[in-house]
């Protein structure tokens, strides 16, 4: 057997980088078959780093790694020969631990037999709690364990462990050391395994010390602490952290750092080949038919299992995702241009103080004289007093109209009229044609308004002149005269809509689409940045999972629950509120579920560019803000700046919505086909582009 046959892995000069700190510095180490290697060192001395250099899911900026003779990010298969168990538990909290072994053993490729096989063989040896156990439910000892399971399911030739005893008792400790030992010395696997305890690499065949991203010395603990002449190997790590310290490690030779592994208190069996001798009790795929099956259906079927299992198995994400976009759609419609009732509204009227209107006959208040064709009225304050009977006005009497100025000014009322003394009798020289300044003046009435408030106070200023026109109208039939002078001298006719639509209609557009799109992009991030934070993302990586069998798996859940979050408003709004509709409900459904797909893929973009929840939380109001503000959702798209107009037509939701609008209340037209036509491309150029930007950062930020 040749030397570099004998090696499982080899780094040579490994440099990497960070800004401009330097986490590995020129490293060299070499882990041979069939021993447990210990890499010692602090928390934060470059330990894990070097780990995911080796196994590939982090580039380096120079030397050389290889691992059972090849590059780490050259070979396919290299998931399939390494086990990985990570200082963080990272595992599904909504597994039981039978689904946790399985879930990493199919990504491993294992058929269902091998795992069951494997999974009843170290539940025993491990002692593991009842397989329908949840993870969360266990100890954090039965975690570690359960985790250390997962790690070694596919008998792995090369076992990695980041630091697997850390917060264990001493008893666990030394089981799970017992059993790396039979490992070794029975299957003749090779096992890299970090530690900060000092004493635990005793135990080792060959230790690496590591500090500020070097390797101090690399040999076995009983050749370490001969040379440096000390009885604990802790003594040695010292005197070469002095040695760093004061600039004299690089008076040491080669061969005194790097002297041959001293076995003779390990005994190890020998082995002639390193590929034969390896225990492979399950049954995995060839290598090429690996590499040629780059998507592989098991493990995407294992990857939609664990994204199912994660939804359903958390009652609030089921509770929320049920209701909130029937309730957000509920509260829109009652919370937005409903009819605004009861505003307090001041009456000043001098031609009858007080409220003495309710002892007068309103009925009488016209006569008219047909010969001469003149009319006579009586107490007309009274009869108009009697239009504002409406829900709008909660009429309060004032005897001064100074006060209700007051009462203005200090928001206790949103308005008064002031009503002048002989108003009746003016009005009527002004409807006999009997004009004068004086009587143009006193036939006026004048209201004080309060419009801090535009809605409240605009509505009140438009009902008064709605129902003026109708007092006058129906004052001008009883005079005999034509009802048409008392209208506005102009005719309105309404292609589309209706006069007194309330506001929600225009808003409902904007609304329905936002809710699927918005949704969309919450709970995919969200999702996402659970799993990136648990570690349950990374872990799947190492175990075999591409990036885009998780993300396609994640796709398909998504597009399911999307397609409910964007009926569901379209249902309540027009079935159960039973707004209408003129046009076709597959069109604008099709471009509300397409929005949906398009808030799906930007949670991805902002999930790959966010280290944590509150990162993803800024980015998601980031762009929540400003689109809705300019896209025409809460006011017309027309008000804005030429130049702004200009651009917001091409963001995610203006022509979207302004189609939605348009099919909604014009029918299918062959413009509408156009419409459609148009924001179906502008949402399938942003949903590419958002997956674009993903790949592209996702790919960056493994290569740091």
């Amino acid at each position: 057997m040749t030397e570099k046959q004998e090696k499982v892995v080899y780094v040579k000069n490994l440099v990497k980088k960070y800004d401009k700190s330097v986490v590995l510095n020129e490293l060299t180490m070499s882990i041979e078959k069939g021993i447990i290697y210990g890499l010692l060192g602090a928390s934060g001395c470059g330990k894990t780093t070097l780990l995911n250099c080796i196994i590939g899911r982090k580039q380096y900026d120079s030397g050389e790694i290889q691992v059972f003779g090849k590059n780490p990010r050259d070979d396919p298969d290299l998931y399939h020969k390494i086990g990985f168990m990570p200082q963080d538990i990272s595992l599904v909290s909504e597994y039981t631990i039978q689904e946790s072994v399985f879930y990493f053993g199919r990504l491993a490729n294992m058929d269902t037999i091998s795992i069951t096989n494997r999974f009843e063989e170290l539940s025993t040896l491990l002692e593991l709690p009842p397989r329908n156990c949840f993870t969360t439910t266990c100890s954090g000892g039965e975690q570690r364990r359960i985790s250390f399971v997962c790690a070694i399911v596919h008998s792995p030739p090369l076992l990695i462990l980041d630091e697997p005893t850390v917060g264990l008792d001493s008893l666990l400790r030394d089981k799970i050391w017992s059993y790396l030992r039979e490992l070794v010395e029975m299957k003749n696997a090779s096992i890299i395994i970090t530690t900060h305890y000092i004493e635990e690499c005793s135990r080792v065949n060959k230790v690496g010390l590591v500090r500020n991203g070097k390797l101090l010395a690399e040999n076995s603990p009983s050749a370490l602490m001969h040379k440096y002449q000390t009885n604990t190997l802790e003594e040695a790590y010292l005197m070469l952290s002095r040695e760093q310290d004061e600039r004299t490690l690089h008076q040491l030779t080669e061969s005194d750092s790097m002297e041959k592994i001293e076995l003779s208190d390990f005994p190890i069996t020998k082995v002639e080949n390193l590929e034969s001798n390896i225990n492979q009790p399950v049954q995995l795929e060839s290598s090429n038919e690996r590499t040629r099956n780059r998507f592989n259906i098991r493990r995407l079927r294992a990857l939609m299992d664990k994204n199912f299992k994660q939804f359903y198995r958390s009652w609030l994400s089921v509770l929320l995702f049920m209701i909130l976009p029937s309730t957000q759609t509920v509260f829109f419609k009652y919370g937005i241009g409903g009819e605004i009732r009861d505003l307090k509204f001041g009456i000043v009227n001098d031609e009858l103080p007080g409220q003495y209107c309710e002892y007068s006959n309103i009925n009488s208040t016209v006569i008219s004289n047909l010969d001469s064709l003149d009319c006579y009225v009586g107490i007309l304050s009274c009869r108009f007093l009697e239009y504002l009977e409406i829900p709008l006005i909660n009429k309060v009497y004032y005897n001064s109209i100074n006060a209700a100025i007051t009462d203005v000014q200090h928001g206790e009322i949103i308005g008064t009229m002031h009503i002048r003394q002989n108003f009746s009798r003016y009005y009527e020289k002004r409807i006999n044609a009997e004009i004068s300044d004086s009587v143009i003046n006193k036939s006026t009435i004048v209201v004080y308004l309060d419009l801090s408030n535009r809605e409240t106070g605009g509505s009140v200023k438009y009902k008064l002149i709605d129902q003026f026109l109708k007092f006058q109208e129906d004052l001008y039939i009883e005079c005999g005269r034509d009802r048409r002078l008392a209208k506005l001298p102009f005719r309105e006719q309404y292609l589309y809509g209706k006069n007194d639509e309330p506001f929600f209609i225009f808003m409902l557009p904007g609304m329905v689409v936002s809710i699927a799109f918005f949704f969309g992009v919450t709970m995919t991030s969200q999702i996402i940045l659970s799993e990136k934070c648990e570690g349950i993302w990374e872990r799947s990586l190492i175990a075999g999972a591409k990036s885009t069998e998780m993300i396609v798996s994640h796709l398909i859940l998504q597009i399911g629950l999307s397609m409910f979050q964007s009926l569901a408003p379209l249902i309540i709004v027009f079935y159960i509120f039973e707004y209408p509709y003129a046009g076709s409900m597959f069109s604008m459904a099709l471009i509300v579920f397409l929005e949906g797909i398009c808030g799906l893929t930007l949670g991805f973009c902002i999930s790959a560019n966010s280290k944590n929840h509150i990162q993803a939380h800024i980015l998601s109001t980031s762009f929540l803000f400003p689109t809705l503000i300019t896209c025409g959702f809460m006011w017309p798209f027309e008000a804005l700046p030429k130049l702004l107009q200009t651009i917001i037509q091409y963001f995610p939701f203006s022509t979207p919505i302004a189609t939605f609008r348009s099919i909604m209340k014009k029918g299918s037209t062959e413009e509408n086909l156009y419409e459609i036509m148009a924001s179906v491309g502008l949402i399938a150029f942003w949903t590419l582009q958002f997956i674009l930007i993903s790949f592209l950062t996702s790919r960056d930020k493994q290569k740091k």
